[in-house]
C-alpha cells in the first residue's frame, strides 16, 4: 500500500541522480518467479537490507540484458506459472538466474503508468553476485 511505496521512494529515488557507476548495490535473494501470463512476467527478490521485497519485471530485465528470459525447459510449476530457473535466449553473455540464488541489484529507472499516471513503478537491474572462492577472490 502506500507506506510501502513511500518507503521504497524514500530508499531509491536518491539514486536516480547517481551516475551508474556510483549506484548503491543491494544484495537480495531471488525468492519467486511468475510466469503465468495472467499478468506481466515478474521475479520477486528480497532485499537483504533493507528487509523489503521488489518486483522484477521480465520486459525490463530482457531489455537490459538485451534477450528474452523463459523458463528453462518451459517448465513452469502450479497455477501461478512458478518457474524454478529462467535462461537468456539471444544473448549468450546473458546470466540465467534461479530461486534461492544471490543477486546484487541496482535501481536504473522510476516511471509512470501511461494509461494511469498515479501508479508507477522501480526499474532495476540484477545479475548474479559473485561467489567468493575458498581462497578469498572473486
Amino acid at each position: 500500500g502506500l507506506v510501502f511505496k513511500k518507503a521504497m521512494d524514500s530508499l531509491f529515488a536518491s539514486e536516480l541522480r547517481k551516475s551508474h557507476h556510483k549506484l548503491k548495490v543491494f544484495k537480495g535473494f531471488l525468492i519467486g518467479m511468475d510466469f503465468s501470463g495472467q499478468k506481466s512476467e515478474r521475479l520477486y527478490i528480497q532485499l537483504a537490507g533493507p528487509t523489503i521485497q521488489v518486483k522484477i519485471y521480465v520486459e525490463d530485465l530482457n531489455a537490459e540484458h538485451s534477450c528474452k528470459y523463459v523458463p528453462e525447459d518451459s517448465k513452469t510449476f502450479g497455477r501461478w506459472g512458478t518457474a524454478v530457473k529462467i535462461i537468456p535466449l539471444g544473448n549468450a553473455n546473458a546470466p540465467s538466474f534461479s530461486i534461492g540464488m544471490m543477486l546484487n541489484i541496482r535501481v536504473i529507472d522510476h516511471c509512470t503508468y501511461a494509461r494511469n499516471p498515479r501508479k508507477d513503478r522501480w526499474i532495476f537491474d540484477i545479475n548474479p553476485a559473485l561467489k567468493r572462492t575458498q581462497s578469498g577472490s572473486s
